[in-house]
């Protein structure tokens, strides 16, 4: 054990001690640095990006990222909470690019009672459980019918055959969501999915991670990478909720093509 003890044999004598400090480097830089966002930006870098679905919009904070990013693309933006829905429309009513709508995305098209939460952000077709009432969603203000579509009949309406990104934030709701994007998954039509998703269940009746994962690997999406987790942990340090990124397997095929299998983790 002496040999471990010391930091000059354990370190400095170590067999390609230098390597070793570059790839530590290289890991805390990317941690420190890492942003989601920006490497799925990075892998679509060489094809026109066109739609983008930003479901579960609030005031458009995400909208906001994947404009800069993204300045060309059309981005569909999704808030059932009238209050924040009235600033996100306010902050993007004179931009061509941003189409807003006062509804939410599930399973079904029609009308269902949203729960208008102390905070908003936390606002949810289902009931907060007891540990997110207490630190996050705290009590629910008030209960409001709102008008629901799915994708697929969205896509329908509005003539749109690819989704090359959609962001789901709906605390709770994004397998019904994908539910009601059974058409456009099931034809490889969506490129990439940003969902946020929960260790911990937020919602009675929420699915968790792993779930979500395998329901969307039955459709041929599989998990690319995951972020925001240290962030979102309990008191004895457990891991609540972060945002995962799926690419649909065409997409990997493409991204196959373009940097070669053998560089690709899959």
């Amino acid at each position: 054990m002496t040999y471990y003890k010391s930091p000059i044999t354990r370190y400095l004598l170590r067999k390609g001690f230098l390597n070793r400090v570059n790839y530590r480097l290289r890991h805390y830089f990317r941690t420190l640095t890492k942003d989601l966002l920006s490497d799925v930006a990075l892998l679509l870098d060489q094809q026109k990006i066109s739609v983008i679905m930003d479901v579960g919009a609030n005031v458009g904070f995400m909208t906001y990222q994947f404009q800069k990013r993204f300045p060309n693309a059309h981005i569909y933006c999704f808030e059932p909470n009238p209050n924040v829905y009235n600033t996100l429309m306010q902050s993007y009513k004179d931009d061509t690019h941003i189409h807003c709508y006062p509804m939410a995305v599930g399973d079904v098209s029609g009308e269902l009672t949203f729960n208008i939460n102390a905070n908003t952000g936390t606002s949810s077709f289902l009931y907060p459980t007891a540990y997110h009432r207490a630190h996050q969603a705290r009590k629910i203000l008030s209960q409001q019918s709102v008008p629901v579509i799915t994708l697929d009949d969205f896509a329908l309406q509005q003539n749109i055959t690819h989704i090359d990104i959609l962001k789901l934030d709906i605390e709770g709701y994004e397998l019904k969501a994908l539910l009601g994007a059974s058409c456009l998954l099931s034809e490889q039509n969506i490129d990439v999915i940003y969902s946020e998703v929960n260790i911990v269940r937020s919602y009675d009746g929420q699915v968790l991670f792993h779930e979500l994962t395998k329901f969307l690997e039955g459709l041929d999406y599989h998990l690319f990478n995951i972020e925001g987790f240290i962030a979102q942990e309990t008191l004895i340090r457990q891991a609540v909720l972060g945002n995962a990124v799926y690419f649909s397997g065409k997409f990997q095929k493409r991204l196959e093509e373009r940097f070669g299998k053998e560089n690709c983790g899959w």
